[in-house]
């Protein structure tokens, strides 16, 4: 309820990471369940703004049959028109595959919002099947004096040699939401924004509704995706730390001589799977008996009867759903029984911030810059936690949390990436202003016991540091980064690789006619055998 939306579209362990980070990963097991018994499914994946248009609104309270509503600010940014507009879209860009090119998006205004609105469809309180129009939707102008920027619908599209049809379209939603904590002034204080770019196959404008399509879950030849917003009023919300569902995620500041200050998001699509557990009663509720899971009932006046009401129901949790201080509380609930495997792969470009989340103790101005993003935290795991890391005193470590299924499928492995950016400014409080030498050493323990390690170059690009995590699997309980004095590289481009540092050697070993080649980290010649 509180959204115009028509649903064609569908998308649809824990590893711990250290920087100085860690990643702890466990395996996933799935509990057999005789055929007879009643089962319960729980999912983790990512929904919300993953298959939606929308239009916005601004606050507003509403009575009807009986019961008060509130409805806080749900405000979709629209693309610049005048070079004197602000908080308002710039440009959607991409690259393709093999091309560095960055090839401007083109607006497509076959569909605008009809001048009657559009509605807002709720139900009676108690009764989901008694629909009713709340109100009609429309476009509203900015309002600086509560902190309204410019809002309308979704924006949508059209991109070339993207290997699609000339129906195929990009969906973008820049959402802002937000409460009065004033219940006497209109003016309006932004909770959380959100960035989604979203591909969409058989498009079609209807003149009499929001458009129609279709959610493919392939970006095509699209390699890389570039959101340019102007700010003004988004400083508010355009702070401290975000997290993102792209790989090599980037941020850059800047300022136009006529349109002033703008922020450029980028970042390539990925692959995010969605977990699923399934469960008997005694262990769907046994599940729910542990302190967290208690909490959490409490917190939203649940009794345990209330969840066998839909036995079968597929529940669907957010991706950063029943985490407490940066710990995976609800995917540790139902930790015996993830399935291995996942349940369906979203392809995703998505960026999300709540504003003014700060590293612990360095929320202080000497750390943080007002009105800019301190950290991106990226990766494609199920489940994250959209909170900065914990700073881990007595090892100088970043310690983060991850998980996911161990198989993309039944044939393929699902590898991992995780993504950490950090402005120089909060970098220097963190590990000191000497990181002029500085590289990240990374070391893996994997679940046999074997390590491997390898010395990682700090990146650092426009005023921020560059961390890439890939290819590690789930399955592998332990990746730890630290800062050595090395060298920093300032480089344009990403360097990311995960691989042993340790050389492997290779002797040659003989015994009488025979010869053997021995390859490890410390080769040795078998009994009998002597080194060539």
């Amino acid at each position: 309820m509180g959204e115009a939306r028509r649903t064609y579209f569908s998308t649809k362990g824990i590893t711990r990471l250290l920087l100085l980070v860690a990643v702890f990963a466990s395996t996933f097991t799935s509990t057999e369940i005789a055929s007879s018994a009643q089962l319960y499914k729980v999912r983790i994946g990512e929904i919300g703004k993953t298959d939606l248009f929308f239009v916005g609104h601004k606050a507003f309270k509403y009575t009807e049959r009986g019961y008060n509503s509130y409805y806080g600010a749900n405000l979709y940014l629209i693309p610049c028109v005048k070079a004197e507009d602000s908080d308002c879209i710039e440009s959607l860009s991409y690259r393709v595959s093999n091309s560095q090119e960055w090839k401007k998006a083109e607006l497509d205004s076959s569909w605008k919002i009809p001048a009657n609105g559009v509605p807002m469809v709720g139900s009676d309180k108690g009764s989901p099947s008694a629909m009713f129009v709340i109100r009609n939707l429309v476009a509203t102008p900015p309002d600086p004096e509560n902190n309204y920027p410019a809002s309308g619908a979704t924006s949508v599209w059209k991109v070339s040699q993207t290997g699609h049809d000339s129906n195929f379209r990009l969906f973008l939603n820049f959402n802002l939401s937000g409460t009065n904590p004033d219940p006497k002034s209109e003016k309006i204080l932004w909770k959380e924004f959100t960035t989604q770019v979203l591909p969409i196959s058989g498009y079609f404008p209807h003149s009499d509704g929001i458009p129609s399509g279709r959610a493919d879950n392939s970006f095509g030849n699209i390699a890389g995706l570039k959101v340019k917003v102007r700010v003004g009023i988004l400083k508010q919300i355009l702070n401290g730390w975000v997290h993102s569902r792209t790989t090599n995620p980037e941020i850059s500041y800047g300022v136009d001589s006529a349109s002033g200050e703008f922020v450029d998001f980028s970042g390539t699509p990925l692959s995010v799977p969605t977990a699923e557990a399934v469960m008997d009663e005694t262990q769907y509720l046994a599940a729910w008996e542990k302190p967290y899971m208690k909490s959490y009932l409490k917190q939203w006046g649940l009794r345990l009867s209330d969840l066998t009401v839909n036995p079968g129901g597929g529940g669907m949790w957010a991706s950063t759903s029943g985490i407490e201080q940066g710990e995976l509380k609800m995917w540790s609930a139902y930790e015996p029984y993830w399935s291995k495997t996942a349940a369906s792969i979203s392809s995703l470009w998505k960026i999300s911030g709540e504003g003014n989340l700060n590293l612990q103790k360095f929320n202080s101005s000497e750390c943080v810059s007002e009105g800019k993003i301190d950290g991106i935290l990226a990766t494609n795991a199920t489940q994250y936690s959209p909170t900065p890391p914990t700073f881990v005193e007595s090892s100088q470590e970043l310690s983060y949390q991850l998980a996911a299924p161990h198989f993309k499928d039944a044939n393929e492995e699902f590898k991992g990436t995780y993504s950490l950016v950090i402005s120089e400014k909060l970098a220097h409080c963190i590990w000191g202003k000497s990181l002029t030498n500085a590289s990240a050493r990374v070391s893996i323990l994997n679940s046999d016991g074997k390590s491997s390690v390898v010395s990682q170059s700090l990146n650092k690009r426009s005023g921020f540091y560059y961390f890439d995590v890939n290819g590690f699997g789930f399955s592998a309980p332990t990746i730890r980064i630290k800062l050595t004095q090395d060298a920093v590289v300032d480089s344009p481009t990403p360097k990311i690789a995960i691989a042993s540092a340790k050389k492997m050697a290779t002797i040659t070993c003989v015994k009488g006619k025979l010869s053997k080649k021995i390859t490890a980290l410390k080769p040795a010649c078998p009994t009998g055998y002597k080194k060539k």
